[in-house]
Parts: structure tokens; C-alpha cells; sequence
């Protein structure tokens, strides 16, 4: 059995609960929520999830939705304080994304909320109050009043005014930390505002130890569920655990704060740690990069070109694009030109890096069937690449020039970048060093990588994310990562 302890606010109540339920995973069968006085509900462990790629918890759902239909703004730019004052976004909140989620996986996460065993004075209160109203619209209004920041930035009533008056003429069921508002909305929906009474006034916080409290919290959810349609607050696990409650999907309403609305949010980005985004098989292509982008007219900077096999499948699926293709190897310049592209496509016969002038290039080699192979050169020396891949070899070096992208980008009339493809073997950070200003106006960045040094000096997966504070990891692949502007988005 695990017993946890935790104060009531039974938003925070529920998700600590539900994810106690995957650590408990076969081990235990029984869960109990307590609070210093009394449990109020248990759940029985014996549901089983089936889908390996959810995480159960009612904070994130891993994949409630396709990447290319999921709102990458508004799922950005929801936070979660932390106690030393630093912030952390949600990758996959539902907040805005309650009507998004896959069925299936609704049934399975709703199942787990199908174990709480409310008690008879709870469920008794709820019954009395549905019996007497049944039509009703349920609206939960947290005003943050113990956090002072989220009370300053988030909280606005005239929002859940505005998304109350949508629904004319029906009643609102009101389940809120200050009961003040009660008379507000009343003031601008007269007769229309029902309620539950509420022992301790004038407002309540999730941080509490009184089992009273908890009560009533239990009640005001339950009955929230029960309504046709939910209007929210941002960002609150109330709101959520209500909509997860309700026997059948409800749709839901989350007013958005004007400081998320505009991006105007002050609190600091704190990026995400790539070394804990989980490996994925397989690749990312020119199908990928069209799903990503959602247009065949993408500007693409391709860097690191080789022979122009990329170039040809970016144009397969966006046919429109320009692609501006850097190339420094003569060999592989010689095929790229083979190819006739059209004159959406242009080369510049050049490596990319931090510095402009001329650099010594170590040429790839091969043997027997790969004699040829040009694929691996660098302007960085090969180092654990020569135990890795015995068979390249890099017995030649030659003079090429060298540009760095900001310079390269000044001379242009280009006002934002799509996606910068690069395979610069081993030089990610000259090629990152070299193009500060043009990553402003990048949106993604496509890289290979690797944590095992293959050439002089090059850096981890770890280093690359570090030397792009603007960008985030979404994607990681064996050998190969996606970033994704954060204040693009």
C-alpha cells in the first residue's frame, strides 16, 4: 500500500494520485489518498495501461495528438513555478488541448479517474444539487491569490465574463478560490450564478490541511463534471481533473491570458534537456520537413549539400522552395552541378564556419565498393572516426574557402529563414559561432551529431543545445536532432 500525504487543492490532489498509480505499476494493489486527518477517496490499482508512449500523469499526456495538428505556441508558453524561482514549461499540456486528445486514449486515462471512491457525504451532496439543476454550464475561476505573480499575470475576470456571455440565458455553476467573485458575476448574470456554500471565507488555497476544505473541493469537481460545457482557468489541474471526471467528454473553454495571447510573458525560458527527450528510430526526411513547415515554398539553407541528394527530395515534397546549398568538396561540387537543378537552387561553393577566408579541408576517402566516398569531410580533423569507420580514410587535405552564414546573410534581402539543414561533420559549433544574427530568424535546425568526438574538437548534443539558447530540442534521432525556435513558435 502507499499512503501519500498531501494538502488539499484537489487538482494537485489528483494528479499526485494518478501518477502514484504508475509507480505503483504490479507491485502494490491498493493506493490510498490521505490527509493529516482522514482519507476522503482511495483508488484501486488493477487498471493496467496498454499504451507504452502515454505518460499518466494529469499534468502531460505524451501523445494526445499528431505533432503536425499540436499547438506548439500555446503549449510553449505554459509554465510551471519552481520553488527556486526558476521556470519550466509544459512540453504537452492540455491546457487549450482538452477537445484535441485522441478517444482512445481518454478512455484509457479516464479509467484511472473511474477509480476514486468519493465518499457518501460528498456524493450525496452532488446528487442533491443535480437533481435540482441539470442544465447548467460549469466555470472554474481560479484567481491564483496565493501566488502573487500568477494572480498579477494570469488571473482577469472580465475573461471569463467575456466567455460566459457566449452562453445566453443559461445558468453558470461557479466553483472558485474567492467567493467574491460570486457577487461580481451576479452584478452581470442575475439569477444566473448557482453555487455551493463554502465554510471558510472569503477564499481558500490549495494550500490547506483542513479535511472541510477538501470536501467541498470534491464537490464543487464532481459537480463541474457534471455540466454540459466547462469553462476553465489556465493552467489549472482543477479545472483539468473536473473534465477528466465527467462520465462523457464535455467540451471545454479556456479564456487565455492576455500575457500568453501576446507572448508578453516576462519569466525567463528555461530550455528543455535534450539528454532526457528519448532516442527515435528511424529518420527525418523531406515528407518531415513538409509536415513541419505546412508550406511547398519553404527558404531552406542546406549546408554541408555533398552531391545534392537532399536538395533533389527537399524538392520532391515543396517544389517551390529555394534552397541555398553551401558545398566545399570540388568532387561532390561536380555532381551537385550534374544534377541541373533549377535556378531556385543555388550553390556556393564553400564550407560554412566562424571565420571568413580560406581553411584546410580534410577530404574523405574510401575503399573497395566506397572508393570514392566524399561524404565525411570536415574542416575538422578526424579524430575517433578513424576507429569507428576504418574504412574512410582522409589522406588528403586542400585549401577551400570559408564564410560565415552572418555575413553571407547581410548580403541578402532574406527576412526569415525555415529550416537550416546541416551535415558539417564534427563543425557544428564553428557553423553555429559563424551565424548568431542569422539564427534570429531561423525557425528550425536540422544537425547531425555525435557524443563520441569523431572529429577534432567536436562538440556533444549536449554543447549543441547549450550554444542555441533560443532554440529547443523536439526531435532526437540516432545521430541527428531537430531544434525549434522558442520565441517563434
Amino acid at each position: 500500500m502507499i499512503i501519500i500525504n498531501n494538502p488539499f487543492g484537489l487538482g494537485n490532489v489528483l494528479k499526485n494520485v494518478v501518477s502514484a498509480l504508475i509507480l505503483a505499476g504490479k507491485t502494490h494493489d491498493h493506493v490510498r489518498m490521505v490527509n493529516c486527518y482522514d482519507h476522503i477517496f482511495s483508488i484501486d490499482n488493477s487498471y493496467d495501461p496498454t499504451d507504452a508512449d502515454v505518460y499518466h500523469s494529469t499534468w502531460q499526456l505524451k501523445t494526445h495528438t499528431a505533432s503536425v495538428d499540436f499547438n506548439m505556441l500555446k503549449v510553449q508558453r505554459d509554465f510551471l513555478n519552481c520553488q527556486n524561482n526558476d521556470f519550466f514549461w509544459i512540453q504537452k499540456a492540455l491546457d487549450f488541448q482538452y477537445n484535441n486528445i485522441r478517444e482512445d486514449i481518454v478512455s484509457e486515462y479516464r479509467a484511472y479517474f473511474k477509480k476514486i471512491i468519493f465518499t457518501p457525504e460528498i456524493l450525496s451532496s452532488v446528487q442533491e444539487f443535480i437533481q435540482t439543476h441539470s442544465d447548467f454550464i460549469g466555470v472554474h475561476i481560479r484567481t491564483w491569490r496565493d501566488d502573487p505573480w500568477r494572480l498579477k499575470k494570469l488571473h482577469d475576470l472580465d475573461l471569463f465574463r467575456q466567455m460566459m456571455e457566449r452562453f445566453e440565458g443559461r445558468y453558470f455553476y461557479i466553483s472558485t478560490d474567492d467567493i467574491a467573485l460570486l457577487d461580481e458575476l451576479e452584478k452581470s448574470f442575475p439569477g444566473k450564478i448557482l453555487s455551493c456554500s463554502k465554510s471558510i471565507a472569503p477564499y481558500h488555497t490549495s494550500n490547506s490541511d483542513s479535511k472541510k476544505m477538501g470536501v467541498e473541493a470534491a464537490i464543487d469537481m464532481l459537480i463541474l463534471s457534471n455540466a454540459k460545457e466547462l469553462i476553465g482557468t489556465y493552467q489549472s489541474t482543477f479545472s483539468e481533473c473536473a473534465w477528466w471526471l465527467a462520465d462523457k467528454t464535455i467540451p471545454a473553454h479556456i479564456p487565455t491570458p492576455q500575457c500568453i495571447v501576446d507572448q508578453s510573458d516576462p519569466r525567463p525560458y528555461v530550455k528543455n534537456d535534450v539528454s532526457l527527450i528519448p532516442l527515435e528510430t528511424g529518420g527525418f526526411g523531406g515528407q518531415d520537413v513538409l509536415n513541419l513547415l505546412k508550406k511547398d515554398n519553404p527558404v531552406i539553407l542546406e549546408i554541408g549539400s555533398n552531391t545534392g541528394q537532399h536538395t533533389e527530395e527537399f524538392l520532391r515534397y515543396m517544389p517551390n522552395a529555394r534552397i541555398y546549398c553551401f558545398e566545399p568538396d570540388p568532387r561532390a561540387i561536380k555532381k551537385f552541378r550534374e544534377r541541373k537543378f533549377p535556378p531556385t537552387i543555388e550553390l556556393f561553393e564553400c564550407a560554412v564556419g566562424a571565420i571568413n577566408g580560406f581553411i584546410s579541408f580534410h577530404q574523405s576517402s574510401g575503399s573497395g565498393e566506397n572508393i570514392d566516398w566524399d561524404q565525411s569531410g570536415s574542416i575538422r580533423a578526424p579524430k575517433n572516426h578513424l576507429q569507428a569507420y576504418p574504412w574512410v580514410k582522409f589522406d588528403t587535405q586542400i585549401n577551400v574557402p570559408i564564410i560565415r552564414l552572418d555575413d553571407w546573410l547581410a548580403q541578402r534581402d532574406i527576412s526569415q529563414i525555415d529550416f537550416i539543414w546541416a551535415d558539417v561533420q564534427g563543425a557544428e559549433s564553428d557553423m553555429i559561432m559563424g551565424a548568431l544574427e542569422t539564427l534570429k530568424k531561423t525557425r528550425f535546425i536540422f544537425t547531425e551529431y555525435s557524443n563520441d568526438e569523431f572529429y577534432d574538437g567536436q562538440i556533444s548534443l549536449t554543447q549543441i543545445s547549450d550554444l542555441l539558447p533560443q532554440f529547443y530540442a523536439s526531435r532526437v534521432f540516432h545521430g541527428d536532432v531537430l531544434f525549434q525556435k522558442i520565441d517563434l513558435l
